[in-house]
C-alpha cells in the first residue's frame, strides 16, 4: 500500500499545493497593474477640472483600484499568518525582514538619488532622515514600511490567531478596520491632524492583514462570484461620488468604508479565479515568473513612468486617454522586463 500511495504522488501531484499558490499569482499580477493604474492616473485627477468629463474618467479609473493595496496586504495576511508556516519568530524575521529590508534599503537610496539627479531635488541629511523616518521618502514608498511593520508583527500576530476563536478573531478585525476607518474620516472629511511614520504606518493595515486570514478558505461560486463583482463595480462608482460630494480631488481613502468592502470583495473574487484557474489545470508557470517580479514591479515603475513620458513627451497632468493608455501599458510591460533582468544579476537580484 505505501508503494501504491508513493507512486501514484509522483505520478500526480496533489491538487492543493497548485490551489494554495496559484490565486497569490493572479492576486500580485492583476494588484500591481492596479498599483501602476492608480500613479498614472494621478495626474488627470489632480489637475483635471473639477467635476469635469475628464475628471469623472479619471476618478473612476483611481477608484477602481482602490483594493490594490489592501489585497497585498491581506494576501500577505492568508500566507503568513496560517498556523505552522514557520518554525519560530528567529527563523521568520531572517527570512522576511532580510527579504523586505535589503530593498527598502536599497530603493529608499535609489529614489533620493533619482531625485537628486534627474528631478532637480536637493536634500540635506537631515531631510532625508525626516523623510525617510516619516515613512515618505517617496510616493510609493509608504508600502516598504507599512510591510516591515506587519512582518515584525507577525509572530506575536500568529500568537492572537493561535488563542482567539474564530469569532473572537472576526471580531477583533472588525474593530480594527472601524476604529481604521474612522481615524481615516477624522483625517480626511473633519481636517483633524493625523502624522504616522515609519514605525506607525502598519498599525492601521492589521484589520486587512487579519481579514486575510480569515476569508482565506471562503468559497464563492456561480451568481454569487458574480454579485461580488458587480459589488465592486459598485463601490468604485461610489467612490468616485463620494470624491466629488465631498468636493476633493481623489477619491477616498484605503480604509474608507467602501474602500474596505470593496477590497474584501476584490479579496475573495481574487481567491475564486485561483479555484477555478486550479480546476482547468493551469500550471501557473507563467504567472509565477511574474508574480515573483511584482514587488520589484512595485519599486521601479515611478521610475519608468517619469522616465518613458519624458521621452515622449506625454503630459499627465493631466492626460489624454491615449496618452494614458500608452503610458500604462509601456510603464507595465518596461518595469515587468526590467526587474526580470535583474533578477538575473547575481548582486542585483536581491534588492527586487
Amino acid at each position: 500500500m505505501k508503494v501504491r500511495a508513493q507512486d501514484r504522488s509522483a505520478a500526480e501531484p496533489p491538487a492543493p499545493a497548485k490551489q494554495e499558490l496559484l490565486w497569490p499569482y493572479y492576486a500580485r499580477i492583476l494588484a500591481i497593474c492596479m498599483v501602476v493604474l492608480i500613479h498614472t492616473v494621478a495626474g488627470s485627477v489632480t489637475h483635471s477640472g473639477f467635476g469635469s468629463h475628464r475628471w469623472w474618467g479619471a476618478v473612476l479609473l483611481d477608484s477602481s483600484a482602490s483594493w490594490a493595496v489592501p489585497v497585498f496586504v491581506m494576501m500577505s495576511g492568508a500566507l503568513l499568518l496560517t498556523p505552522g508556516r514557520w518554525a519560530g519568530a528567529a527563523a521568520f524575521y531572517r527570512r522576511r525582514l532580510l527579504k523586505i529590508g535589503t530593498p527598502a534599503l536599497a530603493w529608499i537610496g535609489i529614489y533620493f538619488a533619482y531625485r537628486h539627479w534627474y528631478l532637480d531635488q536637493d536634500f540635506g541629511i537631515r531631510q532625508v532622515l525626516r523623510l525617510t523616518l516619516g515613512g515618505h521618502p517617496y510616493v510609493h514608498l509608504f508600502f516598504l514600511f507599512v510591510i516591515l511593520g506587519l512582518y515584525a508583527s507577525t509572530p506575536l500576530l500568529r500568537i492572537l490567531v493561535a488563542n482567539l476563536s474564530w469569532a473572537q478573531l472576526v471580531g477583533l478585525t472588525g474593530v480594527w478596520l472601524t476604529l481604521s476607518s474612522f481615524n481615516e474620516f477624522i483625517g480626511s472629511a473633519l481636517g483633524v491632524p493625523a502624522s504616522p511614520n515609519a514605525i506607525s504606518l502598519f498599525i492601521p493595515y492589521i484589520g486587512y492583514f487579519f481579514a486575510g486570514y480569515l476569508l482565506g478558505d471562503v468559497v464563492v461560486k456561480g451568481i454569487r462570484a458574480w454579485l461580488l463583482v458587480a459589488g465592486v463595480v459598485v463601490a468604485t462608482v461610489g467612490e468616485a461620488v463620494g470624491a466629488f460630494h465631498l468636493h476633493s480631488y481623489i477619491p477616498l481613502g484605503k480604509f474608507s468604508a467602501l474602500s474596505i468592502a470593496m477590497s474584501i470583495m476584490a479579496y475573495i473574487v481574487l481567491l475564486q479565479v485561483g479555484r477555478i484557474a486550479t480546476e482547468r489545470g493551469y500550471t501557473g508557470r507563467i504567472a509565477r515568473i511574474l508574480a515573483g517580479a511584482a514587488f520589484g514591479v512595485y519599486l521601479v515603475h515611478l521610475i519608468v513612468l517619469q522616465l518613458f513620458t519624458d521621452a515622449v513627451g506625454i503630459n499627465l497632468q493631466p492626460a489624454t486617454a491615449g496618452g494614458l493608455a500608452v503610458a500604462l501599458v509601456v510603464t507595465i510591460v518596461v518595469s515587468w522586463a526590467v526587474i526580470l533582468v535583474i533578477q538575473r544579476i547575481p548582486l542585483l537580484k536581491r534588492i527586487v
